[in-house]
């Protein structure tokens, strides 16, 4: 009986929602997504106002959702600064005559009615400093506008199994205009397997063989994070090439259709010893089979080595537990450090 005098004394002091100041309403709105935020919107003419403050609209995450364009509009005019639009659907057309205010975008998978969306809503970037997509774009203009602040850039042109292969003019409008890079990713390192498996969509752009060439002999050297799916004529050479000029790289994924060799394992190690924090090597094992996996012993030497994760015709659990007792600091194919599990540093 105590208690439930208690709770009448808690029901008479409570506080109706519009009671509370523009602050805390603020900050309690801030927790909403954005389909909750417009419904919240309707319940009254104060509380639409403050829905309606510009920093509730700063990070919007319409990922797998379908989105019309008048939306997308409204969006971009309140000044919208982080926008994730993956395997959204974008329904209408849109006509943008300001400049938005984008820093982040994501668009990988992303569909839409008319394609010319896509176009447009980059048109409107001038300020990006990340963006992720995989769709065809105007490059040129792209790079352009936004090469003196993109520093992470994912050009995953492929998508559904549908595979684009980028030409050296692409290429050179990335490396000539975007001289602030700090990541450049051809794939997003999901695996076919994995696609098949769990669903996970696996983006991937081919690179020709010119464009190639170009892209390891003039990529830049400030260059932290580097991906590439490929199948490559002299396709060691190209790795050398790379991690020679890319002294800095902390993360390098590479997926090769055709076999991975010794010496390649020798460049990166020889060139990445002190700086590599994660490797990953998705190999077909296509062709003459000269790789010994007791050369992935040597990673070892790697001191900031952490993670590494290897692919060759789907090793067995032998190969596996074997890389995992050489490597003992390192996650190898995900599965935690042995040291970590023996509980040593």
């Amino acid at each position: 009986m105590a208690n439930e005098g208690k709770y009448e004394n808690l029901v008479d002091k409570s506080i109706e929602f519009e009671a509370f100041p523009n602050e805390l309403l603020l900050n309690i709105l801030g927790f909403l997504e954005i389909v909750d935020l417009i419904k919240c919107s309707q319940t009254s003419k104060r509380v639409r106002v403050i829905c309606y403050e510009k920093s509730l609209w700063q990070k919007i995450n319409l990922s797998k959702k379908r989105v019309p364009t008048e939306f997308l509009q409204k969006v971009i005019d309140y000044g919208c600064k982080c926008l994730n639009l993956n395997e959204a659907k974008i329904i209408g057309t849109l006509k943008l005559e300001n400049e938005s205010q984008l820093n982040h975008l994501d668009l990988s998978g992303c569909r839409a009615e008319n394609q010319s969306v896509f176009n447009e809503l980059l048109k409107s970037c001038h300020s990006l400093q990340t963006l992720s997509f995989t769709n065809a774009v105007n490059i040129s203009q792209l790079t352009v506008q936004n090469g003196k602040t993109l520093q992470i850039l994912n050009f995953w042109c492929g998508v559904q199994g549908l595979l684009c292969t980028l030409r050296l003019s692409s290429i050179v409008c990335i490396l000539n205009n975007c001289s602030a890079l700090k990541e450049l990713h051809f794939w997003n390192g999901v695996t076919m397997l994995d696609e098949m498996v769990n669903g996970n969509l696996c983006h991937l752009c081919g690179i020709d063989n010119d464009a190639l060439d170009y892209l390891v002999n003039n990529i830049s050297t400030q260059i932290e994070k580097f991906s590439l799916g490929f199948d490559p004529y002299r396709g060691d050479e190209k790795i050398k090439t790379l991690v020679s000029r890319c002294t800095k790289l902390k993360e390098l994924r590479l997926m090769c259709s055709t076999n991975f060799r010794n010496d390649s394992i020798t460049h990166i190690i020889d060139h990445l010893r002190p700086t590599l924090i994660k490797l990953v090597i998705v190999d077909g094992g296509c062709g003459e089979n000269d790789f010994d996996f007791r050369k992935l012993y040597e990673l070892k030497s790697m001191p900031k080595l952490k993670n590494f994760y290897f692919t060759y015709n789907t090793p067995d659990k032998n190969v596996i537990s074997e890389l995992r007792y050489q490597l003992p600091n390192v996650s190898v194919n995900g599965h935690p450090p042995l040291a970590s599990e023996n509980g040593k540093s």
